[in-house]
């Protein structure tokens, strides 16, 4: 197919955007200038429209109005004729876009003018030829801010759809490819993804071929991979992060623990085992626990998966845990001696009202006709045994403080004691505040 462009009748306005797109100076308005201009034009036409590539020209503002298009742009949509293609597209960019891609487009332009107003915008978009077919453009584009003409944009177009095809089919390929690994290989992935939620650093190792590659790099590995994810050899790994970083108390544990015959032994046992060790970062000491896990295929241990996370807050709460527990234990302790004391003095000072009441109730046998003694004896035996009483109460709230401690723990509230009822005195306040009559 033919594609043809009377170049006779150029616009006008097509000579000077052209003029004004290469920076060429027009002729005055004479026959002799515009005639000049006319050539010129004639002449970067015909060198536009032999260009292998689709090449065109269209307002940057408002209705993004075309200004010209190239050939081989016309063939790309299957247009014999300048003005079938302006028919065709609404003499617009945005009838050359299809329209379910044109918002991104839009979008995609001006991110990328104001990024660099310099480089020229790079985009793909479909567009639907004469035929009704699909085809795919790749678009370089560049804006121009020109005082005579106004803001236009030049593009340069060329259809893509076999490039596109081809990325499409070796994209479908590779989800085949993909979907095609083995199971064993996805239970691996599953146990990195799962430590992922936790740890800093996941690297996955081989002992058998000595290579060690990182997943997710802290901080801390990244020196040991030039912050990139290659593969490295496990033995060298291990020594250049246990000399870099962790505490030389820690380096000798660590070291005895990632070598490879003492991690077949322990994952021999079990599934998984963790070490706990310290880093110096700076000037600060930190915490840090490395897990070790079996991915291997077989009974034959060899792929690992290595997974580093800080435990500085864990081992904070462990020891305040620790110490609240070793200080309850202690409190605990000195309650027990405390009342085991209280209790054996208690006992002593009991027996003292019992003395004196049994004393008491003999003289009053032996004085039944002696009213006088009789009333003495009753009233000395009446105050004995209020005190003794009283200081069964004590033994009594004692006990009753236990139970109410179980369910509220050490503290009390003094409205939580029978009314009236006093503190507990030590025992040696008991003893000097109680006096008993011997007789």
């Amino acid at each position: 197919m033919g594609v043809t462009m009377n170049m006779s009748t150029i616009d006008p306005e097509v000579i000077q955007y052209i003029l004004a797109l290469l920076n060429i100076p027009p002729y005055r308005s004479t026959d002799d200038g515009q005639a000049h201009d006319t050539l010129i034009v004639r002449q970067i036409i015909r060198f536009m429209d032999e260009m292998p590539g689709g090449f065109f020209i269209y307002h940057a503002a408002g209705d993004e109005k075309l200004i010209f298009a190239n050939q081989a742009m016309l063939r790309i949509f299957q247009c014999e004729t300048l003005d079938e293609f302006r028919a065709m597209t609404g003499n617009s960019f945005r009838g050359i876009v299809h329209p379910d891609d044109l918002e991104e487009v839009e979008q995609s332009i001006q991110e990328q003018i104001a990024a660099s107003q310099y480089d020229l915008d790079y985009i793909e978009y479909r567009i639907t030829r004469k035929d009704g077919s699909v085809r795919w453009i790749e678009d370089y584009g560049h804006f121009i801010r020109n005082r005579s003409v106004g803001d236009i944009f030049y593009v340069f177009a060329s259809d893509a759809t076999e490039k596109k095809n081809h990325l499409l089919n070796l994209i479908e390929a590779y989800n085949k490819e993909r979907n095609s690994i083995n199971q064993e290989h996805l239970r691996r992935l599953e146990v990195i993804e799962g430590l992922s939620i936790n740890y800093d650093s996941i690297l996955y190792a081989d002992l058998d071929s000595d290579t060690i590659l990182p997943y997710r790099l802290s901080s801390r590995t990244k020196r040991q991979f030039d912050e990139r994810f290659q593969k490295r050899q496990f033995l060298w790994y291990v020594s250049d992060y246990i000399d870099t970083w962790v505490h030389p108390e820690d380096r000798g544990m660590l070291s005895r623990a990632t070598a490879p015959e003492y991690i077949r032994k322990r994952l021999a046992d079990g599934k998984t085992y963790y070490i706990n060790y310290r880093v110096i970062n700076g000037e600060k000491i930190q915490y840090l626990q490395l897990r070790i896990v079996n991915v291997s295929k077989k009974d034959h241990i060899s792929q690992i998966v290595l997974g580093y996370r800080r435990v500085d807050e864990e081992l904070r709460r462990e020891m305040e845990q620790k110490q609240i527990l070793e200080s309850a234990l202690e409190n605990a302790k000195l309650a027990i001696l405390a009342k085991n004391t209280f209790l054996s003095n208690m006992s002593h000072d009991m027996r003292t009202p019992l003395n004196a009441i049994f004393g008491f109730t003999g003289l009053a046998k032996k004085h039944l006709d002696d009213t006088e003694a009789m009333c003495s004896y009753l009233e000395k035996i009446e105050t004995s045994s209020r005190q003794l009483l009283d200081l069964i109460d004590k033994v009594l709230e004692i006990s009753w403080t236990e139970t109410d401690n179980t369910h509220h723990g050490d503290r009390m509230q003094p409205a939580q004691h029978p009314a009236g009822r006093p503190q507990i005195p030590v025992p040696a306040s008991v003893r000097k505040k109680y006096r008993f009559y011997a007789g």
